[in-house]
């Protein structure tokens, strides 16, 4: 491979990369509609983790207050959003996307 391939190559790697990320935002966006679609409600465990991720993708490391303990539902999702701090939008997106077939399949048919 001549030098001006390579560097040809290696542009199309970067070039690539915008693509691979919008590839996999809109698998996110469609893999967040079709969870909509479930024909039984997920488990309470299933749907705290799908809106921790869902708000890890969607706004980045948890900033709210921890809530009181004896604000039971806030704290369940507080907490389920702050187990994913430091992941970065891609993983995040990649589980939560893992996440939905899990569940999907589950589903009765």
């Amino acid at each position: 491979m001549s030098k001006s391939e390579k560097n040809v190559d290696e542009k199309n790697k970067v070039d690539d990369q915008p693509q691979m990320i919008s590839n996999l935002e809109d698998t996110f966006r469609e893999a967040a509609a079709r969870v909509k679609t479930c024909k039984t409600t997920p488990s309470n465990a299933d749907l705290l983790t799908l809106y921790g991720l869902y708000k890890q993708v969607t706004e980045g490391d948890c900033n709210k207050p921890q809530p009181w303990a004896i604000q039971i539902q806030e704290r369940a999702k507080w907490d389920a959003w702050f187990k994913n701090k430091n992941m970065d939008k891609r993983q995040a997106m990649c589980n939560y996307i893992d996440k939905v077939e899990q569940v999907m399949q589950s589903q009765p048919r």
